[in-house]
């Protein structure tokens, strides 16, 4: 009997932690398909505003963005121009160092991820996309992504320039994980 009680003691506990094993987010896959910084075919520097809203909570964070065809160097500051994190890329690897526990709600990748999906032209995110199991639409400046299931993991409101220098404010909705975020360049008018 003394068997059988220990027997059910164990069965809870590991049942316990495999139900605290939480799934990814259905978006992370998303990481994967972020392209080299070659890919957008011209260096680009540039200063945009952030205003990101994870479960109902809005924060506003500066990126300090600079891509040559080798490398991207990004620094997201907060309010308080206290840096959150750093983001640095090259052909092969993306590198993140945060600063604090709290400092930024999502993984910092995802900033990139959508960088790269509400900047870069069509043409250049459509095929490495594809590759990687996703299918890419657009429609009236909206830009959506959808894993091979059929699943919408964002949408992307895309400025008329989209591949440009400095294009206007994107509008970037996750489903999963969930957060929104605005994207606007600083300094052109385009953040009034």
């Amino acid at each position: 009997m003394r068997h059988l009680s220990i027997l059910f003691v164990c069965a809870v506990v590991l049942s316990g932690c495999a139900a605290g094993q939480a799934e990814p987010p259905a978006g992370q896959a998303l990481l994967s398909a972020i392209l080299p910084p070659s890919s957008l075919g011209h260096p680009l520097v540039s200063s945009q505003l952030m205003d990101l809203d994870v479960g109902g909570e809005t924060m506003t964070f500066q990126i300090e963005l600079e891509l040559t065809s080798a490398r991207l160097a990004m620094v997201v500051l907060t309010t308080y121009g206290a840096p959150a994190f750093t983001l640095e890329q090259d052909a092969r690897d993306v590198s993140v160092q945060t600063f604090g526990a709290d400092a930024f709600p999502i993984d910092p990748r995802y900033v990139l991820s959508d960088f790269q999906l509400s900047r870069w032209p069509m043409a250049v995110l459509r095929e490495p996309l594809e590759d990687r199991g996703f299918v890419l639409r657009e429609i009236d400046g909206m830009r959506t992504v959808f894993n091979g299931l059929g699943v919408r993991l964002v949408e992307i409101a895309v400025p008329q320039s989209a591949g440009s220098a400095m294009p206007g404010k994107s509008t970037i909705r996750h489903f999963d994980p969930a957060y929104r975020a605005s994207i606007r360049p600083i300094g052109t008018g385009a953040d009034r």
